[in-house]
């Protein structure tokens, strides 16, 4: 079965308790300022903080559209597409013509290849569900499945006013303090998924992701090299994003080229069949002018 509109967010990463813009000239501005805050109200914040990176990067919803948190305790594909979709207060059906038009955002780490599908068991893990009721009164499914968007336990819909007492750095701003600088790309530098044995680390941008009945390849672009690398299912693809310049992106098979450099990892196992360099084992999206050493790499947009 192929996934064609299927498609994970990255997990936004919160490092120094910031979301880092793109460096260049202008002022860093926080909401709060860490460091008046007690451990334990800076633990508070943190935590908040992560809450508030995915209610930025979930879907928009549009304004006939209902959301509400729960789970999918059961998918049945006997008579069509259900969903059971549990919340906290009710239990209630709602009904796909297939899967291709779904959205999938996965905001937890997940196993698989196919996280939604005939049977499969997804109970277990929060979602933040959305739907259009129907316009016919049906009792047994309420409405159409719009999106399923899987996220940690515990989360929420923050309030606008809990979303605008973030300290992240705003997006419109920049950073001029170059020790400030130094500490986001050290902090970040840390913070990246480290290559295992037989695994190559490298800085590139993301061109295209091309997609076939059973395949998937990341096209990444270097300055000598364009890499076509295989990768797996969507839901299961380690994306993170350090930079807010990305916020809510979706990464499926029409997307446009990405401008901003990503950091990937990959094994070495070229396959001439294919026409693969190897397989990709994880993306990292990271600002712009962030390098992997302390040499500057000039990359070419």
């Amino acid at each position: 079965m192929t996934w064609p509109r299927i498609f994970v967010s990255a997990v936004l990463l919160l490092v120094n308790l910031c979301l880092f813009p793109s460096f260049g000239e202008g002022q860093a501005r926080r909401g709060n300022d860490p460091a008046t805050m007690t451990d334990e109200e800076l633990t508070r914040e943190v935590e908040l903080e992560k809450l508030r990176a995915i209610n930025r990067a979930l879907r928009k919803t549009e304004a006939a559209e209902t959301r509400v948190i729960g789970s999918i305790q059961k998918i049945d594909c006997r008579n069509g597409i259900l969903f059971t979709v549990k919340t906290d207060n009710e239990t209630f059906a709602l009904a796909s013509k297939n899967f291709d038009s779904l959205i999938l955002n996965a905001f937890v780490p997940t196993t698989g290849t196919s996280l939604v599908g005939c049977e499969a068991d997804v109970s277990s893990i929060r979602a933040v569900i959305t739907y259009n009721e129907s316009s016919v009164p049906n009792g047994t499914v309420r409405g159409d499945l719009i999106s399923i968007e899987f996220v940690p336990p515990g989360f929420r819909i923050l309030s606008k006013e809990e979303m605008t007492k973030s300290f992240a750095i705003d997006p419109s701003t920049q950073i001029t303090d170059s020790k400030e600088q130094e500490a986001i790309i050290r902090s970040i530098r840390q913070a990246l998924y480290q290559p295992k044995h037989g695994e190559t680390r490298m800085l590139g941008y993301l061109d295209r992701i091309e997609c076939s009945n059973s395949e998937r390849y990341y096209v990444i672009r270097m300055v000598a090299k364009t890499y076509r690398l295989a990768g797996g299912a969507p839901e299961t693809m380690p994306i993170r994003l350090f930079t807010r310049e990305l916020e809510g992106m979706q990464f499926g098979c029409r997307m446009q080229p990405i401008d901003v450099p990503v950091v990937f990892i990959y094994r070495d196992t070229p396959d001439s069949k294919s026409g693969s360099d190897g397989e990709i084992v994880s993306l990292e999206f990271v600002p712009r002018g962030f390098t992997l050493d302390e040499v500057v790499i000039k990359m070419r947009i």
